[in-house]
């Protein structure tokens, strides 16, 4: 039969499938998150998992494949500026991370959201990503990073701090 959206074979993304996929990717198997993820229409966490597991599974240097689904989380965030600005956050970040010369566009456009929802700590932090676009991140710092970015994003709306040192 055909799903509740009409789109046969296609099944939108609940809190439990988006849990067991981030529990299959925290415990180390970003391809079981994947497949776990796969043939669903995601919502918004849905799309920054399957962003993360690309990611994750790619190795260090990440993989431009994740960015579409940066490019939807977007689109799924709406007028909540407090999500497109986290989403704006990581998407920079990935751009970021491979080099893309949109990176930077990207990540004033999240300092920009940022600066209008009055979240000062990701100010501050896109501040440090632009101030070290130049430099190389190592794959350790990147992967703790952006881990600890997703997870804290996925599991709760409250305030994420990001801190330099």
């Amino acid at each position: 039969g055909q799903s509740p959206t009409g789109l046969e074979g296609h099944q939108s993304d609940d809190a439990q499938t988006v849990g067991q996929a981030a529990q299959l990717l925290s415990s180390g198997n970003p391809a079981a998150a994947i497949e776990c993820l796969n043939g669903k229409t995601l919502s918004l966490d849905g799309h920054l998992l399957m962003a993360e597991a690309l990611w994750t599974q790619a190795g260090p240097g990440g993989t431009r494949e994740s960015l579409k689904h940066y490019e939807a989380a977007e689109l799924a965030a709406g007028a909540d500026v407090s999500k497109q600005a986290a989403v704006a956050l990581g998407h920079g970040w990935a751009l970021l991370q491979l080099k893309d010369p949109s990176a930077n566009r990207k990540l004033a456009f999240a300092r920009d959201l940022a600066q209008k929802d009055g979240n000062l700590a990701a100010i501050d932090f896109v501040d440090s990503l632009l101030e070290n676009a130049e430099q190389t991140y190592s794959s350790t710092t990147e992967e703790a990073t952006w881990a600890a970015f997703v997870k804290a994003y996925v599991a709760s709306d409250e305030p994420v701090v990001f801190m330099c040192g």
